[in-house]
């Protein structure tokens, strides 16, 4: 005991663990002593003394630290190998207690490699229970709970994001959590249908889309979702970034990684009912409570083919009138209807409005 307060790293360990530690190094020694009779009988973990050690003790104590506890049970039995040993079996005593510190060490990385293999099982099933809960739209308390576990505070801004794996779904997964780790990025990755999607911690002034693919590889089909102030709201970012995936191949020539909301048009196409709902509250329900004929402008600039001079000639206004609307209509919705992405999305968002007007259609109907 008094050698292992030698350890600098000893007296911070918790009681429990101090109480393991001794334990087993005691256990080696006297293991030691009764494999020396028998030194051809292969060491396993269980006949070390490791195979009892709790799962607790090897989260409290690292591979690297066991080693110098080998080292130095092994070191109070050196100074009295000559008093041991028959006359002229000191040298071969000092062999066998350097093989059996190297066997001892192999059975030790065998246990870490045990707990290792569980714990990363353990957080596989943890991740995919949290994106599950977000998916489906669990309470803000079970997805606390559940966010908990995996290391994330409710106060933790993220991303989320839906990928299409190009190799095996779980070697996928592992190369993801490399690229994490070399990043030293917190994230959360699991498969959902086929899919894999991740979740992670944001930082300041990152570019999404180039995390995405330091994540998920440069040619990956990936859409992200985000930010959200809070991993407990992220429910509706993964959805987003889903329903984005599904609408990608509406967009085959355009980069392999997109923001779910470059999607947004394709995305009520598809029925996403929240992608409809907001297209139809930006294009359709601002224009028309405008109450400036801007709902009108948007008709008679598509019956005109976008060309300024014809339309302003139908409304009638002077072409700086209907540039002044165009200006408006995009600071209300976001979309320039002089841009071609704008007027499908604004096409999109009048359409779907104007026929939950005239149908009474709740979004799920249509």
């Amino acid at each position: 005991m008094a050698r292992l307060q030698e350890l600098d790293w000893f007296d911070g360990l918790s009681a429990d663990a101090q109480g393991w530690v001794s334990e087993v190094v005691n256990a080696g020694i006297e293991r030691f002593l009764v494999w020396l009779n028998n030194p051809d009988e292969p060491l396993l973990a269980s006949n070390t003394g490791l195979g009892s050690v709790p799962t607790a003790a090897a989260h409290a104590v690292t591979l690297g630290q066991t080693v110098e506890l080998i080292s130095t049970g092994l070191g109070a039995i050196e100074p009295i190998a000559a008093t041991m040993a028959a006359k002229g079996d000191e040298e071969w005593l000092l062999q066998q207690i350097a093989r059996y510190g190297r066997e001892i060490a192999f059975a030790a990385a065998l246990v870490y490699a045990r707990v290792a293999e569980q714990r990363g099982a353990r957080t596989a099933r943890q991740s995919s229970d949290l994106v599950d809960a977000l998916i489906t739209g669990r309470s803000p308390a079970a997805i606390e709970l559940l966010a908990s576990r995996v290391g994330f505070t409710p106060a933790t801004p993220v991303r989320a994001a839906a990928c299409v794996p190009t190799q095996d779904p779980q070697l996928a997964l592992a190369e993801i959590e490399r690229s994490a780790r070399k990043l030293d990025r917190h994230v959360v990755t699991a498969l959902h249908e086929g899919l894999i999607v991740a979740v992670w911690a944001t930082r300041a002034r990152e570019h999404p889309l180039t995390v995405a693919r330091q994540l998920f590889g440069p040619h990956a089909s990936a859409v992200v979702a985000g930010p959200v102030e809070s991993i407990i709201a992220a429910g509706p970012a993964l959805r987003r970034a889903i329903a984005g995936l599904a609408a990608r191949p509406a967009r085959p020539r355009t980069r392999e990684v997109l923001e779910a909301s470059d999607l947004l048009s394709e995305r009520a196409l598809i029925g996403e009912l929240a992608a409809q709902d907001e297209l139809v509250d930006r294009c359709f329900v601002r224009l028309r409570d405008s109450g400036t004929g801007l709902l009108e402008t948007v008709d008679v600039m598509f019956d005109n083919q976008g060309v300024l001079e014809q339309a302003a000639k139908a409304l009638p206004v002077h072409v700086n009138t209907l540039r002044y609307r165009l200006d408006r209509i995009a600071e209300l919705t976001g979309f320039d209807l002089r841009d071609s992405r704008g007027a499908f999305a604004i096409f999109t968002g009048v359409s779907l409005g104007r026929m939950r007007d005239a149908t009474g259609a709740t979004p799920i109907d249509l």
